[in-house]
C-alpha cells in the first residue's frame, strides 16, 4: 500500500507541474550557455568520510569512503540526469548513506554532459573513470549503480567492457533506469499518462542529442540494442508510475529469455527515482540494496 508520504508527494509533482516544466524546459537545454549545476559533496561531508577529487581528463572523478574503517565493498556509481545535468544535492545523501550502511568506497565521475558531448564520448570518459577506479582503489570486485540515464550508461559500460574482453562489475544495481532511448515501446504512451514527472517530449529531445552522430539505436547509446546476455547479475528498482517501466518490463523478459540473472522489484505506485524522496518507500530500497550489497 503507498505510504502517506508518498501520496504527499505525489500529490505536490503532480500539481505543480514538473511533468510541464520538464516537457518545456529539457529541449531549451541546447540552448544554454553556461554549465549545468554539478554540485561537490556538501562541506560537512569533508567531516564525515574520506573524500577525494581527482582529475579526469577536462572532468573529474570523486572517491567517497569510510573516514575511519576500510571498504567493504567497491561502487562504480553513474548519476543520471536525462544526459544533461550533473551530480545533483540528493545523490550526495543517498551516496553517504551507503558509506555509513556498508562501509563502501565509492567512486563518482563526473562525465560530459550533452548536447556538448554525445554517447561515445561520454562513454569513453566513463570507462576511463572506471579503469582509473580499479588501478586508483585497487577494488576486488566492482558494483556499478546508476539512476535514471545513468542506470543505462551503467549497463552500456558493463557491456562495452565485456565485448572488449576487459573485467567488468560484478553486479549492476539499477535505480529507475533509462534502458531504451528511443522510446518507442508502445506501451510508453499509456505510462506516460500516468508519470507525473517525467515527460516524453523532453525526453526525446535530450535523447537524440545524446545519440547524435549514431543513431538512438545504437548500442553506445541504447543498452536494448547491445549485448544483453554476457551481463553480470542485476538488481531493478522501478515504480509503477514511471513511464520507463514497461522498457524496464522489458528488459527484464530480455535477460531472462538470455539467462541472465534478474532481481526485478517493481514498486507500486512509485515516481521516477522516489528512492531519493522523501517518502517510506525510500527508506526500504536503502535497506534492500544494503542487504543486496552485504550479502556479495
Amino acid at each position: 500500500m503507498q505510504s502517506i508520504s508518498s501520496k504527499i508527494v505525489e500529490f505536490i509533482v503532480r500539481y505543480t507541474g514538473v511533468k510541464k516544466r520538464n516537457n518545456a524546459l529539457l529541449p531549451k537545454r541546447s540552448e544554454r550557455t553556461t554549465p549545468p549545476p554539478n554540485y561537490p559533496p556538501p562541506k560537512k561531508f569533508y567531516q564525515e568520510y574520506a573524500i577525494e577529487e581527482h582529475a579526469l581528463g577536462e572532468n573529474k572523478i570523486w572517491l567517497l569512503g569510510p573516514r575511519t574503517r576500510p571498504a567493504k565493498t567497491w561502487i562504480f556509481y553513474i548519476h543520471g540526469g536525462a544526459f544533461v545535468d550533473g551530480v545533483m544535492p540528493a545523490h550526495w545523501q543517498f551516496l553517504g548513506r551507503l558509506v555509513k550502511d556498508v562501509d563502501a568506497l565509492i567512486a563518482i565521475p563526473d562525465y560530459p554532459l550533452t548536447p556538448k558531448a554525445n554517447a561515445q564520448q561520454t562513454m569513453k570518459a566513463l570507462i576511463d573513470g572506471y579503469h582509473f577506479f580499479q588501478q586508483h582503489s585497487h577494488p576486488q570486485t566492482v558494483i556499478c549503480m546508476g539512476d535514471s540515464s545513468g542506470g543505462g550508461m551503467s549497463v552500456v559500460l558493463s557491456q562495452q567492457l565485456t565485448g572488449h574482453q576487459q573485467k567488468g562489475p560484478s553486479q549492476l544495481i539499477l535505480l529507475s533506469p533509462w534502458l531504451d532511448i528511443s522510446l518507442k515501446n508502445p506501451a510508453i504512451e499509456a505510462a506516460d499518462r500516468i508519470d507525473p514527472m517525467l515527460g516524453l517530449a523532453g525526453l526525446k529531445s535530450t535523447a537524440g542529442w545524446y545519440s547524435k552522430d549514431l543513431g538512438l539505436e545504437h548500442p553506445l547509446a541504447n543498452p536494448m540494442h547491445g549485448n544483453l546476455g554476457r551481463l553480470p547479475p542485476v538488481t531493478l528498482f522501478i515504480g509503477s508510475h514511471d513511464l520507463l517501466q514497461p522498457d524496464c518490463e522489458l528488459f527484464r523478459d530480455k535477460l531472462l529469455a538470455a539467462g541472465v540473472e534478474i532481481d526485478y522489484r517493481n514498486f507500486d505506485k512509485m515516481l521516477h527515482i522516489w528512492m531519493f524522496l522523501p517518502v517510506k518507500e525510500a527508506k526500504q530500497v536503502h535497506q534492500e540494496i544494503a542487504a543486496k550489497l552485504r550479502s556479495l
